[in-house]
């Protein structure tokens, strides 16, 4: 999800990129992503169920939506 953010111009907040430190955890409103190795202090089992995501290692399973935890000033446009 972050790359793909990226690569639609669009600068999502992010710290490692690798799924250790949970800067970027959104939850995921609707559709599917599978989730690559991440650190459980990132994102429980429990925040998964319950909807979290990590954009840094979330691979969209086709159209998803996702909230992020913080205002959409802070979503830096590349173009």
């Amino acid at each position: 999800m972050l790359v793909a953010a990226e690569e639609a111009g669009q600068l999502l907040v992010c710290g490692c990129r690798h799924g250790a430190c949970g800067m970027c955890r959104a939850r995921l409103v609707s559709g599917r992503v599978v989730l690559r190795p991440h650190l459980d202090q990132a994102l429980s089992q429990a925040d998964e169920a319950a909807g979290g995501t990590l954009p840094c290692c979330a691979v969209p399973d086709g159209d998803i939506v996702v909230q992020l935890p913080y205002d959409s000033s802070r979503v830096v446009s590349a173009h």
